[in-house]
């Protein structure tokens, strides 16, 4: 179940070092059109990633 849960965190998403890093990152995701977009500190690699939240 570990495997199944840090597959779907963290692959195919780009890590990012820092929050800031991450929060730009989401801004041109929302400039492009993208909605409902947060970013937070993975708990599987350490980095942030920007991710949806709420329901899809």
């Amino acid at each position: 179940m570990k495997t199944r849960t840090r597959a779907r965190a963290c692959t195919g998403k780009v890590r990012h070092p820092d929050r800031a890093t991450a929060l730009v990152a989401r801004a041109r995701l929302i400039a492009g059109g993208a909605t409902r977009l947060t970013v937070y500190r993975c708990k599987h690699c350490a980095a942030w990633h920007v991710g949806h939240y709420g329901p899809r």
